[in-house]
Formats: structure tokens, C-alpha cells, sequence
């Protein structure tokens, strides 16, 4: 009997040796870049001797990679779901696209943070898989959301927070993203237009324990910090950044963008020691980060850090060498903020310049005075 050919250990007449070899190598790898590029070489020899079977098996591996859409070339990624798609259209009962469909959200989610990707492949790609999810019954809450949350990206908050009453009554279905991650939007949403007594009862399941999935409460605690800040609530921000920083800590891939929030609150609120902890440990990861959003986030994170630390006396940090930021031993905290600055700044135009407004700079601008009622 065929197993099913998304089992990492299937066999067909048509694979080689060769391609068997380094399929089996991808499987024994965690989700990591270095396995996603041995399952594109897979896919690739795989392709070429007529074996679409484990070529297919390859790809949609790639697709099912939470370490996929942090790929040095994202561009990849598209190309690995344009081709799983073709397969499906052309064979859809050899090849399921309900195979795909999920993995499509996580592509429709993470395009908008690379400022190579123009706008109008970022409207296309919402609509094309809205249009999926519903040829194969799965529903419209997941377009309708991937609508929001690519307004919210590409900084036309206006229109996201417009969305919001479609989405809500929008049933839930097959496709919709988790009860957590929903409400988590909902309160980014709530937070970045200061509406924050309603972004605080949005999060209100969240904070009790009651809503959680792989990254929140993690983002969902940060992301409040400024919201508490501006209230005057400063006992209960401080429990919520030692608790998500805590949980941020033990993340794996995630960590380091997940910690920016707490990096600028933890200046801000005094905590010099973790501050300069978390900078030590996270700035040489950060350079690595590969989105543009992530790294305007990330690197606007610690410009702010920074500024709060400098206001605070801490005229130098140790930090260990990282090139066009700091050198080994001792750097002066005013020249770090510098190169974080530029460098948050340098995304934060590109990601402008595609959206057509001023959201990003305007943010980065203003970062340092986010937690001021």
C-alpha cells in the first residue's frame, strides 16, 4: 500500500538513491535554514528525474518550516509555494492544495515585512489565497484577517482598524488562525492607536492564561507595555515584562525579535541590569535578523534602550564586537544608539517607500516617547 507522500519515510519506484540520501539527511535537521536549503536541493534533483512526488514531499516541507519565512532569501519561499500551487492546479487529487493552504497564511503573513516585495504582489497574494480557502470550503475568516493584518504591515492603520467589525463577523473556520494569535492582532491593533483600555480588555484572556499558543502571551506582553506605561499602571507592566521577557528568553528562533519591546521598556522602567544583558546577548544575533521589519523593530528597540540608558548615567557599555555598531570591550552608549538608529532608520524608509506613506520613520521618530500619556 502507497503511503501517504507527505511521510518523511515513503518510497516510489522513481527515487533515486542520491535524492533518498539527502532526504533522509533533511529529515534528521531541526527546522533550520540549513535544512531548508538541503530540501531545496532535494526538490531540485528530484524535479529533474521526473520524481514530482518527492519533489512535492520536499517543498511542502519547506512550507510546513517555521524557520522558511526567517530564510536569508525569501524569495525562495514564494517560488516554493507558486510551484506546490501549479502542481495543485494541475493535479489537485494527486497533489492536495489543502496541503498548502496553511502554510500560505504564514507566506501572506510574513511578505509584507520585506521591502522587496511591492504592494500590489502583497494585495494579489491576500486575494489568491482568499480565493483558495474558499474553493476548497475553508471559509473567509482567514482572508479577511490576512486583509487586516497586511493594512496593519504596511502601515494603513486606518483601514486595518475598518476591517475590524467584517472580522468579527466573520464565522470561524477550517482556515481561521488561533483564538490567541486573533486576539493578539487585535490588541497590537488597539495598542498602535492608543486606544489602550480597549486594547487591555482585548488581552484580558491573554494576561489570565487563558489564550495561548506558540509566541503569545510572549509578543502580546510587550506589545502592552507602552499601553500600561501611558495609563500610569506601572506595577502591572513591570509583572508582564518579567513574565514575557521570561518567556521570550525561551524561545529558539524567535527570541531576539520577540525581546525587542522588553529591551526599550526595560530601560525605560529602570532595569538597567537586564537592559545591558539582553543587549550584550542579542545584539551580534540581531544583525542576522532578515526582514525589514524585524530589523526596524529590532534595531528602533534598542535605539530607544539605548537613549534610556544614556539619559540614566550609563555613558559606556560592554559589548562584544560587532561590525559597524561596536567594538570589543568598552563603546560609548551615545555612538551605539547612533548606529542603531541609522540602521532601524534605513529600514524603516524602505518599507516607507514601498507603502507609499511615512508609518515606519514616523514610528521610529516617535519611539522613545511611546510609553508618555
Amino acid at each position: 500500500m502507497r503511503r501517504d507522500i507527505g511521510d518523511p519515510l515513503m518510497k516510489t519506484e522513481r527515487r533515486d538513491p542520491g535524492v533518498q540520501t539527502l532526504l533522509d539527511e533533511a529529515h534528521m535537521l531541526p527546522d533550520c535554514a540549513a535544512r531548508d536549503t538541503l530540501l531545496g536541493q532535494v526538490a531540485k534533483s528530484a524535479e529533474a528525474l521526473g520524481d514530482l512526488d518527492t519533489a512535492w514531499e520536499a517543498r511542502t516541507a519547506i512550507l510546513s518550516s517555521m524557520s522558511s519565512c526567517e530564510s536569508p532569501r525569501f524569495e525562495t519561499l514564494f517560488l516554493c509555494l507558486a510551484w506546490c500551487l501549479a502542481m495543485s492546479d494541475r493535479d489537485p487529487e494527486r497533489f492536495s492544495p489543502a496541503t498548502v493552504l496553511w502554510q500560505y497564511k504564514w507566506v501572506a503573513t510574513h511578505a509584507p515585512k520585506y521591502a522587496s516585495v511591492p504592494r500590489r504582489v502583497l494585495t494579489r497574494l491576500v486575494e489568491d489565497m482568499d480565493e483558495r480557502f474558499i474553493a476548497v470550503g475553508w471559509g473567509r475568516r482567514a482572508g479577511v484577517h490576512k486583509r487586516l493584518e497586511l493594512h496593519s504591515l504596511t502601515g494603513d492603520l486606518a483601514s486595518a482598524m475598518a476591517m475590524v467589525p467584517e472580522w468579527r463577523a466573520t464565522p470561524r473556520d477550517r482556515g481561521s488562525d488561533c483564538t490567541a494569535c486573533e486576539a493578539d492582532t487585535l490588541v497590537g491593533l488597539h495598542v498602535e492607536a492608543r486606544e489602550d483600555e480597549t486594547a487591555l480588555r482585548e488581552a484580558k484572556q491573554i494576561i489570565r492564561g487563558r489564550l495561548t499558543c506558540a509566541t503569545v502571551p510572549h509578543s502580546t506582553f510587550g506589545v502592552l507595555l507602552p499601553a500600561l506605561s501611558r495609563l500610569g499602571r506601572h506595577d502591572e507592566a513591570r509583572k508582564l515584562y518579567q513574565r514575557g521577557r521570561r518567556l521570550a528568553t525561551t524561545t529558539e528562533e524567535a527570541a531576539c525579535s520577540l525581546l525587542a519591546p522588553y529591551l526599550a521598556y526595560g530601560a525605560f522602567a529602570g532595569e538597567i541590569d537586564d537592559t545591558l544583558a539582553t543587549l550584550r546577548i542579542r545584539l551580534p544575533q540581531a544583525v542576522s535578523l532578515r526582514s525589514d521589519y524585524e530589523r526596524a523593530d529590532w534595531f528602533g528597540g534598542a535605539f530607544a534602550a539605548l537613549t534610556f540608558l544614556e539619559r540614566s548615567g550609563v555613558g559606556v557599555i560592554e559589548l562584544t564586537r560587532v561590525p559597524g555598531i561596536a567594538e570589543e570591550g568598552e563603546s560609548p552608549t551615545a555612538q551605539v544608539a547612533a548606529s542603531c538608529h541609522e540602521i532601524a532608520l534605513r529600514h524603516a524608509r524602505a518599507l516607507d517607500a514601498r507603502n507609499g506613506n511615512t508609518h515606519f520613520t514616523d514610528s521610529l521618530n516617535g519611539i522613545c516617547d511611546q510609553y508618555i500619556a
